[in-house]
């Protein structure tokens, strides 16, 4: 979603999440989680964080240098990282937050 995109690289490619935006990104992610299974806000914070440098790191490895973010293929890898590590089916989870981004 455009809500994300925030940027472009040097080689046009659009930029979806900056490791300063995490911090916002995180906010609205946990807030769509039901609050049942949320994690608490340092956890899920450090899971992110882990998660955004392992994605990061693989995207530089495999050749797509776009500075500090991460492409709309590696936000993909990313969000899908991140949820398996905290238990979570990642497709209820980013409903709710776009429905959330609709709403504002």
């Amino acid at each position: 979603r455009d809500s994300y995109a925030n940027g472009t690289s040097s080689s046009g490619q659009r930029i979806f999440l900056r490791f300063v935006d995490l911090k916002g990104f995180a906010g609205d992610l946990r807030d769509a989680m039901p609050k049942k299974r949320r994690p608490q806000a340092h956890e899920f914070a450090a899971v992110l964080e882990i998660c955004f440098d392992d994605t990061a790191q693989l995207q530089s490895n495999l050749g797509v240098r776009v500075g500090s973010g991460l492409t709309l293929q590696f936000f993909q890898v990313f969000i899908q990282k991140a949820m398996n590590r905290l238990g979570l089916q990642i497709a209820s989870v980013l409903f709710e937050v776009l429905a959330q981004h609709d709403d504002e």
